[in-house]
């Protein structure tokens, strides 16, 4: 019984910790390269050419620390202003120095919704969706 009560305790402790997934996801992935495996990317049509991005995202709605909406370009949708904590800021400005001139797609529950083009350095860690977040995201 000695050794059956830190493994209760230990299991009583992972399923006090179960975090609620969130009601919303946001990612953001790189363009992929011809080097990556095809199960690691998708397809999608952007500007009439069909591009590959990565599966798993370079960061995620997890390391957004602020945000500011503003009603969106195309109607309907929101778009906010988006501040990355440490390590969003730091994925940001690494893809957007090795990866230039590649696009940023924005997904909302796995659904695309904005894209960047990754034209310079972003060194502040604030990115911008112009366009896409629902209002139940916001």
């Amino acid at each position: 019984m000695k050794r059956l009560l830190p493994v209760l305790l230990l299991l009583a402790s992972c399923a006090a910790t179960d975090e609620k997934k969130p009601d919303y996801t946001i990612t953001f992935h790189a363009q992929a390269t011809d080097m990556d495996p095809p199960k690691t990317m998708f397809p999608f049509d952007l500007n009439g050419r069909r591009m590959f991005f990565k599966v798993v995202p370079e960061f995620s709605q997890q390391n957004i620390i602020a945000f500011h909406p503003f009603p969106g370009t195309e109607g309907g949708d929101s778009g906010a202003v988006l501040q990355l904590d440490f390590r969003g800021k730091s994925q940001l400005e690494i893809i957007t120095r090795t990866r230039r001139d590649e696009y940023l797609l924005a997904m909302v529950n796995a659904r695309p919704v904005d894209y960047v083009v990754l034209d310079q350095p972003v060194l502040d860690g604030v990115l911008t969706l112009w366009h896409g977040l629902p209002d139940e995201v916001i």
